[in-house]
């Protein structure tokens, strides 16, 4: 499952909520796939892949935050909030499947192992323990990347961040898309 499938799929599941300017969106999109993708495409120790997509995470969960709270801003900017505190208020919200959650847990915990561990090392059964919650698309990937622990690694991240990033975009553009499914004119500038 490529990126280029995936961003196709995306397209088509909001292309129903967004007819007119399109574009806008497609190149939200596209810079979110584009930073996950640098990310995931790195010559870096896989280690540091892992961390990158920690802090990816991250970032999605603090973003859902400050979409969900009135001031969710104030939480974020000064609440000094851990990883594990924001991913108890986003599971609290009842707004990301259990699944996604407990692969989220599961991140954590491998990374909270490799920040510890200097000599850690990340293998197949660190990349099962994340993956393993994400169902029938996970064992699509598993399937096809049996030799090769990057493409693993890419294949479950890819499917963790399609599923936490297409609620924060929904959440995000939630504001300016009127109800007939067109961004609402007053905010296209904004």
């Amino acid at each position: 499952m490529g990126m280029a499938v995936i961003k196709k799929y995306f397209y088509c599941f909001i292309e129903v909520k967004m007819k007119k300017n399109k574009k806008i969106f497609e190149e939200y999109i596209d810079k979110e796939y584009n930073k996950f993708s640098l990310t995931l495409d790195s010559k870096d120790d896989v280690v540091l892949v892992v961390l990158r997509f920690h802090l990816i995470v991250e970032n999605l969960m603090e973003r859902i935050i400050k979409t969900k709270l009135k001031r969710g801003d104030k939480i974020i900017e000064s609440g000094h909030l851990s990883f594990n505190q924001k991913l108890q208020l986003v599971d609290a919200f009842d707004i990301l499947d259990n699944t996604c959650i407990q692969a989220i847990k599961n991140l954590n915990t491998v990374r909270n192992k490799c920040a510890h561990d200097k000599d850690k090392t990340i293998t197949v059964n660190d990349i099962e323990n994340i993956g393993q919650s994400l169902g029938h698309e996970y064992i699509k990937i598993k399937r096809v990347s049996t030799d090769s622990l990057n493409l693993f690694i890419k294949g479950v991240f890819l499917i963790l961040f399609h599923k936490i990033f297409e609620l924060v975009a929904l959440l995000e553009f939630h504001d300016v898309i009127g109800k007939d499914g067109n961004f609402k004119e007053s905010d296209i500038a904004n």
